[in-house]
């Protein structure tokens, strides 16, 4: 498996831009819900249908679904490469490229999925050099993609792509902006 790797074999996490940004930071949702209720009811609503998702808790971080980050280690390039494979495409999208070093490791968790949506539950303690292992969309994402696509449905970008958690905010300030 080859990771994504550019400037001299630095390893990235990537989050989607959002459409609505306070200041240059990332916020967990339960954040912005104290920040802007407007932009947190936006954020919110992606989990209309499956509000159980967002009542997670994260036990490794002691918190919940809603303190985190969400960030994952397949670069925009290799999302574009599996929806290609799928028969689709990424919408143009504009991804927050961080230093995945830049980051406390001891903020940070990963949420695994070997079983199905939801359960089991599985996370393991983030280690920087696992991001290898997290940088390609797995097979059963790419036959998603491609059987909603076919059946005209909503595709979820990150379905069962390992989730990067990151309990707290993101300065983002200095960060590359990846657009496709």
């Amino acid at each position: 498996m080859l990771i994504y790797l550019q400037k001299g074999g630095v390893m990235y996490l990537y989050h989607r831009v959002p459409t609505r940004v306070i200041g240059s930071v990332i916020r967990p949702l339960n954040q912005l819900k104290e920040l802007d209720q407007d932009l947190y009811d936006l954020q919110k609503a992606k989990y209309k249908g499956r509000d159980d998702v967002a009542e997670q808790t994260i036990p490794p971080l002691n918190c919940g679904w809603g303190d985190v980050v969400f960030l994952t280690a397949v670069s925009p390039q290799e999302l574009q490469r599996a929806f290609a494979e799928a028969g689709t495409t990424l919408q143009s999208r504009k991804f927050y490229q961080i230093e995945a070093k830049s980051l406390d490791p001891n903020l940070m968790t990963v949420r695994l999925y070997p079983g199905g949506r939801y359960f089991p539950r599985v996370f393991v303690p983030f280690n920087l050099h696992d991001l290898e292992e997290y940088s390609k969309v797995p097979t059963c994402t790419v036959e998603y993609y491609r059987l909603q696509h076919q059946t005209g449905q909503y595709i979820m970008t990150f379905h069962h792509i390992p989730h990067i958690l990151y309990k707290g905010a993101i300065d983002v300030s200095d960060v590359t902006i990846v657009e496709l």
